[in-house]
């Protein structure tokens, strides 16, 4: 085996943990609060793939073969993104990580064939590290500390402000983290990795499946859970009616993002009792919305959804008599936050991807099934776009489905 392709098993490992050097420059801050989704920061995982890559490129001596037209009205559409946007720090590191997402694809598109079982192994045991942690996490009711903080476990109790809980029989229990910034994403990472490991031809895969599945459980995910379950019942299907359902999954989901952002704000206009939860996704879409209305072609920047918040507040009152003050996160829609962000150039640019995604993939359940589970994710919740594990995952999932032609080397 060769050495990228070992530090590559050795990447996704460690795609589980976020232990890096964050840094804080003036536009990373919002109402004098650290936002991590706006901090630049380099994780131990970046520093393993990009050892990984050199060491391809040089191996191979390749060069791109590219349309100069193709690059050229990219690189038009990156300058306009980020010239347009009001946090121009934020929109470039946007775009860089969006640049370090495409070389995974690049790697991954490249060396499939040699990849495609290797990967199972090293994920399998990223999945049983994880529940450990968890598992543990819930006993202590808090981060276990010590070497762990080398994995990038945050440091936590459950009595820390902002803590994800659950009500268990009349007691509130902690959610376990594991070394994720969320149990959400946790469980979305947990999900897809537990479905990529199929068909389950050894015990090790198995293994990873049952961790998987005991870690969605354990993070109380609604989300995950009932998309787990109807993922369930799907595979047990032919692959035929899978296909027919994946096809349609995407135009169906860009039709319930548009539906629910519509009916949504006028859900908050009318005053209706709102859960907290859900009243705070409505708000967070409608603002979406809005912003798109505003930079119907490019978006307002890459990364720059939270930066117009404060703004976007005081100009929904107006709209449908209610505010959002320092609700610092992204909308819960990869879709709406591609296209408030990143403009309806943006979409199409990812649409076009999912599709080819899709269709190259018909024959292959483990493959079908992550595409779905991230597409149905994706109405819900941000976190296959916007932190490092579970982007990764997702290119990983992506570059694993797209054809060979989508990568051309003159070797």
């Amino acid at each position: 085996m060769k050495w990228h392709h070992k530090l590559f098993q050795l990447f996704i490992f460690l795609l589980p943990t976020q232990f890096g050097l964050h840094f804080w420059p003036d536009w990373s801050l919002i109402f004098g609060i650290r936002v991590d989704y706006l901090s630049p920061t380099v994780y131990l995982v970046d520093l393993v793939f990009g050892l990984l890559f050199l060491l391809w490129v040089w191996e191979i001596k390749f060069r791109f073969v590219v349309s100069k037209k193709l690059l050229v009205l990219l690189l038009i559409f990156v300058f306009l993104n980020i010239y347009v946007s009001v946090n121009k720090g934020a929109a470039v590191w946007g775009w860089l990580v969006i640049f370090k997402l495409a070389l995974v694809g690049v790697y991954v598109v490249s060396n499939k064939e040699k990849l495609e079982e290797r990967i199972k192994t090293p994920l399998a045991w990223s999945l049983v590290y994880s529940l450990i942690i968890a598992i543990f996490q819930f006993i202590n009711k808090g981060s276990l500390g010590g070497i762990f903080y080398f994995l990038g476990e945050r440091s936590f109790t459950i009595s820390t402000p902002g803590i994800a809980l659950v009500n268990i029989i009349g007691g509130w229990q902690l959610r376990p983290y594991a070394s994720f910034p969320h149990p959400n994403a946790m469980a979305g990472y947990a999900l897809v990795g537990g479905l990529l490991l199929g068909p389950y031809k050894n015990k090790l895969h198995s293994t990873g499946l049952i961790a998987a599945t005991i870690l969605v459980i354990i993070t109380f995910s609604k989300t995950a859970m009932i998309i787990g379950f109807a993922v369930v019942i799907l595979h047990r299907q032919r692959i035929v009616n899978i296909t027919k359902l994946v096809s349609i999954c995407l135009p169906f989901t860009l039709f319930v993002s548009f539906l629910t952002t519509y009916f949504g704000s006028m859900l908050l206009a009318s005053g209706i009792y709102l859960p907290k939860s859900i009243y705070e996704r409505l708000g967070l879409l409608a603002i979406a919305g809005h912003l798109w209305t505003n930079s119907l072609i490019v978006g307002v920047g890459s990364r720059n959804f939270i930066g117009h918040l404060p703004q976007e507040s005081s100009t929904l009152i107006s709209i449908v008599g209610v505010g959002f003050y320092r609700w610092l996160q992204p909308v819960h829609n990869i879709y709406f936050l591609i296209l408030s962000e990143m403009g309806i150039i943006g979409l199409i640019i990812f649409i076009w991807i999912l599709q080819n995604s899709i269709k190259n993939v018909f024959s292959q359940r483990s493959l079908l099934l992550s595409l779905l589970a991230i597409m149905l994710i994706g109405l819900f919740d941000h976190y296959f776009i916007t932190l490092p594990q579970t982007s990764s995952l997702m290119a990983i999932v992506i570059g694993l489905s797209l054809p060979n032609k989508f990568v051309k080397i003159d070797r």
